[in-house]
């Protein structure tokens, strides 16, 4: 035996440890113990074996193409026409509505019909943007219209609009001492403020024309109970999103809580003054 063979030290009282321990456990251990021994080793030794043959089977692969793939992941990567998908990492903050443009308007001047999670994202913000802005436009002409039809008067029909519009002003004011600013999950509260607030000054100023018919006091305690107790109502509806965890249905709730709230104070304190200094429209005689 060269010297090259010879085991070095440290194996050799590793040796002797191993052929220690094997007969102290032949000696320790009954026949049973041993078979059982003996039947796992034989078991270890047929798993390393079929490893070692495995892993000799993959040092000599073949390269893998498209056909060799699942078809479910080749679905997904390769279109109809044989062309494969690219993913591109953005390496800016797309969560941000500027990293979003800044990264999109990136790829779309390499190839303009590019799609993904970040464009769809993009694009669907700028349609619920148009689309809260179309429908806040829409809410005002149409309670413009509806107002102006009822009364076919000036004067009634800005009355009857002034608590919606002192309302909205006045949300906007406190909106920001409460915290609160426009995003996608409380912007659409515009429009139902406008419905919702329309409402207060429609009924009073419903009641004042009466009254000036009929010679009769202009706000009569009923009005004033009514259109409190339909306000009230308004707002404990909408107060009850604010037992919601949700930050963003919480928000939805404390700005509809706000206006309506808002609208009503206007209505019940603001118009009747207003109302009652303006002069009495002349009446119109038969000839």
């Amino acid at each position: 035996m060269t010297e090259a063979s010879t085991p070095r030290p440290e194996l050799q009282r590793l040796h002797a440890l191993a052929d220690r321990l094997r007969n102290g456990l032949r000696v320790a251990l009954g026949p049973d113990a041993r078979a059982a021994l003996d039947a796992l080793q034989r078991e270890l030794a047929l798993d390393f074996e079929r490893q070692l043959h495995r892993l000799q089977a993959n040092l000599d692969a073949r390269a893998i193409g498209p056909a060799d793939v699942p078809p479910a992941i080749r679905r997904r990567h390769v279109g109809v026409s044989g062309r494969f998908m690219m993913r591109i990492q953005p390496a800016i903050d797309v969560w941000q509505h500027a990293g979003s443009e800044r990264f999109v308007g990136e790829l779309r001047t390499v190839d303009p019909e590019v799609t993904g999670a970040p464009v769809i994202t993009l694009e669907s913000i700028r349609l619920m943007k148009r689309g809260y802005l179309e429908g806040t436009l829409y809410a005002m002409i149409g309670v413009l219209a509806l107002t102006a039809l009822m009364f076919r008067h000036v004067r009634d029909t800005l009355a009857a609009l002034l608590p919606l519009s002192l309302g909205l002003c006045w949300t906007l004011g406190v909106m920001p001492l409460a915290g609160l600013s426009f995003d996608l999950a409380n912007v659409w509260a515009v429009p139902l403020l406008i419905g919702t607030g329309a409402e207060y000054g429609v009924n009073l100023v419903t009641r004042f024309r009466e009254a000036r018919t009929a010679g009769v006091p202009a706000l009569a305690r009923s009005t004033v109970l009514a259109v409190l107790l339909n306000g009230l109502t308004t707002i404990a509806g909408f107060g009850s999103l604010l037992v919601a965890h949700h930050r963003g249905i919480f928000g939805l709730g404390l700005l509809l809580t706000i206006g309506a709230a808002a609208s009503l104070v206007a209505a019940l304190l603001v118009l009747p003054a207003v109302v009652n200094v303006a002069p009495p429209r002349p009446r119109q005689t038969d000839a």
